[in-house]
């Protein structure tokens, strides 16, 4: 299965040691955002054909080449970097199942920051334990998403729970309902912010065991904890499931209606 992505330096050991400390491809790096959506983009017989096909509640809907995904990730990548996101901080992504949700988790991957995507029907405690114990310095969300034929008000929610976390610089709101709310201070608004970046960015060479996510636990019995994922690990073992496991053929559309949906 790693022989199918694209390396950017060839792993010389699939597996070193064991439980509790074990590395996997070591000497390997690569950038699962390259892989996800760079070298399809970058394939004359791919570059213009749907990479995300996208229906909201109310019945809009979006389309994606992978071309068109590939620049969307870039200057999402530089708006992180413009607002301060280094290698290895961490990017909260409190979003529905938007295609600005696909694009911030690829930025994230495409420069090495580590994401951590937030359940968009969080309270705004929820929320805020998750940016406490991530240590998130960027976070993006919506003004609102759709459940039922409701506004669920996703931007209200963000800004009761980022209140007294320390370290939160700053918040990316899309407009998914087009009501264009009233941004306060340390806000910006999405579409602004890409629109005034280039649409190039490198990827970052990334080491196959450096962390790419956390996914945190439901916190029902205890104070939820961030699980770490390791960009090589994760994106190899996403690809051998989708390929063995459902099968598809070329230019087979995937239904994913969950949270977040990866590309590989």
């Amino acid at each position: 299965a790693a022989e199918r992505m694209r390396w950017q330096r060839p792993w010389k050991t699939v597996r070193e040691g064991g439980f509790g400390d074990f590395r996997y491809y070591v000497g390997g790096y690569l950038n699962v955002a390259d892989n996800c959506v760079d070298r399809h983009a970058e394939d004359p017989r791919r570059a213009n054909q749907p990479a995300i096909v996208w229906e909201g509640e109310p019945g809009d809907t979006r389309r994606l080449t992978y071309a068109a995904l590939r620049d969307e990730v870039c200057r999402c990548a530089n708006a992180l970097k413009a607002l301060g996101v280094q290698r290895g901080d961490v990017v909260a992504i409190h979003l529905p199942n938007l295609p600005e949700a696909f694009v911030a988790i690829q930025a994230c991957n495409r420069i090495g920051a580590i994401y951590t995507v937030l359940f968009s029907g969080f309270s705004p405690n929820a929320i805020r334990l998750r940016l406490q114990g991530s240590r998130a310095v960027v976070a993006v969300t919506a003004d609102a998403s759709y459940r039922r034929g409701r506004k669920v008000p996703l931007l209200a929610n963000m800004r009761e729970a980022r209140a007294g976390v320390e370290g939160l610089r700053h918040t990316l709101v899309v407009n998914r309902t087009g009501d264009a709310p009233a941004l306060q201070a340390h806000e910006s608004d999405w579409r602004a912010a890409l629109d005034s970046q280039p649409a190039e960015s490198p990827c970052e060479q990334i080491d196959a065991n450096d962390p790419a996510f956390l996914i945190f636990t439901s916190g029902t019995e205890n104070r939820p904890k961030g699980v770490v994922h390791s960009a090589a690990g994760f994106l190899i073992g996403t690809w051998a499931n989708v390929q063995w496991q459902v099968g598809p053929a070329p230019d087979d559309v995937y239904w994913c209606a969950a949270d977040v949906g990866w590309l590989t």
